[in-house]
């Protein structure tokens, strides 16, 4: 996975992207607890450091994932979410940096790629070597039921981390079940109490860096999930 070429071209993808995230799923079961890390600027150490991260953990990162260095050593799985860009069809974040791309060459077993996409026909997808990958539409039902749209903004649509977590809600376990969290999180091998975790998704400047996503919202759809949030005080 040569610096050079981080890129692949899309011909093998179908012309709508179906929900595909089996092998995430498979690489989450028996995990002792799944961390989503919000991309927030607003995190401390402290913070990044309550996230649990041994070898039977798992974090989730979003699009440019500026913590994901400090997360690099560790025996976890790194789950790098990267969304499709509206306009060009690149992917947010993507070539990643050349430690991580290191990382990734070295112990591929460590890390999975999900990526969001807006059109599968558009651009060219990340090419991550021997590390899996998986994806979903950003259409999907799942993420976009119920979502307001923004006014005035075309291309509003729900963030990146939201997205992600209506669409393990929904589609985290085999067959499409939904039902309770709890019953998800035994179903994934996920042992209480750690289980499903946030960090940085309750931050008190909402929506202050792009207004296309509908914040109000998605605190209450999330508050109503009773997740724990690691940064929330």
């Amino acid at each position: 996975m040569p610096p050079s070429s981080p890129i692949s071209p899309p011909d093998s993808e179908p012309d709508r992207a179906p929900v595909a995230i089996a092998g995430l799923v498979s690489a989450l079961r028996g995990r002792r607890s799944v961390t989503l890390l919000a991309n927030n600027p607003t995190l401390t150490p402290r913070d990044l450091a309550a996230v649990p991260c041994a070898e039977r953990d798992a974090v989730v990162h979003f699009n440019r994932a500026p913590f994901l260095p400090r997360f690099l050593s560790g025996r976890h799985l790194n789950v790098l979410v990267l969304r499709q860009h509206f306009d060009t069809g690149r992917f947010h974040g993507w070539p990643t940096e050349a430690r991580t791309l290191d990382a990734m060459q070295a112990a591929p077993e460590r890390f999975h790629l999900l990526l969001c996409l807006n059109d599968p026909r558009s651009g060219a997808l990340p090419d991550p070597g021997a590390v899996p990958r998986s994806r979903f539409a950003a259409d999907d039902p799942a993420v976009r039921e119920d979502y307001p749209l923004v006014p005035d903004i075309a291309f509003a649509a729900p963030s990146t981390g939201f997205a992600v977590l209506m669409l393990l809600r929904a589609h985290g376990l085999p067959g499409g079940e939904t039902g309770r969290w709890h019953r998800a999180l035994v179903r994934l091998g996920l042992a209480r109490p750690r289980g499903l975790l946030l960090c940085g998704f309750f931050d008190t400047p909402e929506g202050r860096f792009w207004p296309g996503h509908s914040w109000a919202h998605e605190r209450a759809r999330i508050a109503g999930q009773g997740l724990r949030d690691l940064a929330r005080r």
